[in-house]
């Protein structure tokens, strides 16, 4: 009775537990979700990737464009060269001006000279006079007191006849001849003076005129010079104003991009976020396919969560209805059984007052003797109770290996185990990628991946995080490298048969690296082949990099043929 009492227990309980299974709400939406958010996520990186093409091309059309600068460099040639043409008119003109004015100014130089000389020449002929006139007016005061038949005073001879004796002073006369030619000689001086001032004024100008000249005809032939073979000023404006358009394409392509690179991550924080959603629900629904795993649950198919909790729900509404049907029995078996031990009880009484032990017959060996089979029975019940609970236990062990060989058997499904298995073989190659990089990177950078996507750590930026994408071309070089050394490391471990890599033979298109980054993919190339364990080939064009490696084979072309020469050591 008591273990039928007890199986209608845990036959309820069992009850209670199936039918308390009930799916989240919400759960079919959180799947949808997911699946929108994810096709978001892979609509803005391709409208990112469609975004960077455009700028990729628009960059590559404004190179192809040309030199802007070199084209506003010649159409203010041509604007430089119309405007000293006009100059080089005037400039030419000043010149015949300044040449004409300077030959009049020379020409009246001369003609003052030619003046002043005769001024001096009348001046000195006043000097001579002048002398003449003192004499004149001695002989005058001589003549005053001489009579004729006297003896001249001077010559001592005798004066037949006295001239008369003029009314006017001769030296007077000489002296205002002399005063007259005196203020002419000045005033001539004065005029050549003054004309030869004029004259080097402008002949100062004419210098000056013809060095204007010279530098403007210079500069002209330099801007001819520089304008052969260039295009014609309007094709000039055209190349230049497609030069702006292309420039405002590129400022809104970059607009773009960012904004698109914005969406993009937007659009995966929402992935993130509906991705986590879904994580919750399929822990919940781990939580309770647990709780039932006693009754054995059915196999869950782990891509989708509505149909798993459909499924769930469905089996345990199934298993519910099952025991229900079944629980009328159980009560009636509680009641039989309890029925069948009250008859039992009464059937024992019976026994006993059928054995008709009086008390006065022995009754210490009556109780001895039901004590004795009361202590038998006893410890046959202990020994089956100890053993009841032994099986018990096995049982219970049983159970939980069944509910583990369940669990395993679902988590070693194809497509879980291939992503456990891939998710390990990608930890394993970023963790040897990583130990290279360093090396490579002399302690620098470190890669790691979260989500499938490579993060490289930067030592020299305080362990900062960034995306690969920010690498330059030789450290991204370096990455890719890394990579490659560390999954030719791992060959052996992942093949079923023994693989090595001994030599590597690369062409990464050297030829679009500026010079640092040449240098860097160098030096790394340089460290790899001097770690002795590998053979590195290199296919370029690139003379900077084809000099660093000590063993060249150069292809060398004619008309006919093609031929490979061996150089360096």
């Amino acid at each position: 009775a008591r273990e039928a009492a007890a199986a209608l227990t845990a036959l309820d309980d069992e009850l209670t537990v199936l039918t308390g299974v009930r799916a989240p709400g919400g759960v079919t939406a959180v799947a949808r979700a997911v699946a929108a958010a994810r096709a978001d996520a892979e609509a803005a990186a391709t409208a990112v990737s469609l975004a960077e093409e455009r700028e990729e091309k628009l960059r590559g059309e404004l190179a192809a464009a040309g030199d802007e600068s070199a084209l506003r460099l010649q159409l203010r040639a041509y604007d430089d060269r119309d405007r000293l043409s006009g100059e080089a008119d005037t400039v030419r003109a000043a010149v015949r001006a300044a040449n004409d004015g300077h030959a009049a100014a020379v020409a009246a130089l001369a003609a003052a000279r030619v003046v002043a000389e005769r001024a001096d020449a009348e001046l000195e002929a006043a000097f001579r006079a002048h002398e003449e006139a003192k004499a004149t007016d001695l002989a005058v005061s001589l003549r005053v007191h001489l009579h004729a038949g006297a003896a001249c005073p001077v010559c001592e001879q005798p004066v037949a006849e006295v001239p008369a004796v003029p009314a006017d002073s001769a030296v007077a006369a000489a002296t205002a001849a002399g005063k007259a030619a005196r203020a002419a000689t000045t005033a001539a001086q004065a005029t050549v003076q003054e004309r030869d001032t004029a004259a080097r004024e402008l002949e100062r100008l004419l210098v000056q005129a013809r060095a204007r000249q010279e530098q403007v005809e210079a500069r002209l032939a330099e801007l001819d010079g520089q304008l052969t073979g260039a295009a014609e000023p309007a094709v000039l404006r055209r190349e230049l104003a497609e030069h702006a358009r292309l420039r405002r394409a590129l400022e809104e392509a970059a607009t773009a991009v960012r904004a698109g690179r914005e969406a993009a991550r937007q659009a995966r924080v929402a992935v993130d976020a509906a991705e986590e959603r879904l994580r919750a629900a399929w822990r919940a629904f781990d939580t309770a396919r647990d709780g039932l795993a006693r009754f054995g649950p059915p196999v869950t198919d782990r891509d989708d969560v509505a149909g798993a909790w459909a499924a769930l729900t469905g089996w345990a509404t199934t298993e519910a209805d099952r025991r229900r049907a079944d629980r009328a029995g159980r009560a009636a078996a509680v009641a039989e059984a309890e029925s069948v031990a009250d008859g039992v009880q009464r059937a024992i009484a019976a026994i006993f007052a059928a054995a008709d032990v009086p008390v006065g017959d022995d009754p210490v060996h009556a109780a001895t003797v039901a004590v004795e089979r009361a202590d038998a029975d006893r410890r046959r019940l202990y020994e089956r109770r100890e053993q009841a609970g032994t099986l018990r236990e096995q049982r219970a062990g049983h159970e939980r290996e069944a509910q583990v060989a369940r669990a395993l058997a679902g988590h070693l499904r194809a497509n879980n185990f291939e992503r456990w298995l891939l998710a390990e073989a990608l930890d394993l190659l970023v963790d040897g990628a990583s130990g290279i990089l360093r090396e490579l990177s002399s302690g620098q950078y470190e890669l790691v991946h979260d989500k499938g996507e490579f993060v490289v750590v930067d030592h020299h930026d305080a362990g900062l995080r960034r995306g690969v994408r920010t690498l330059s071309g030789g450290e991204t070089f370096q990455a890719s490298l890394a990579l490659a050394l560390a999954l030719s490391e791992q060959l052996a471990g992942m093949s079923t048969t023994a693989a090595s890599l001994e030599s590597i033979v690369l062409d990464e298109g050297f030829g679009t690296l500026d010079a640092a980054t040449l240098d860097t993919v160098a030096a790394t190339l340089e460290n790899l082949a001097a770690r002795g364990d590998r053979m590195v080939g290199v296919v370029t064009h690139v003379p900077a990099l084809a000099e660093r490696i000590p063993v060249r084979f150069e292809v060398r072309k004619d008309a006919r043929s093609s031929r490979i020469e061996r150089t360096g050591r």
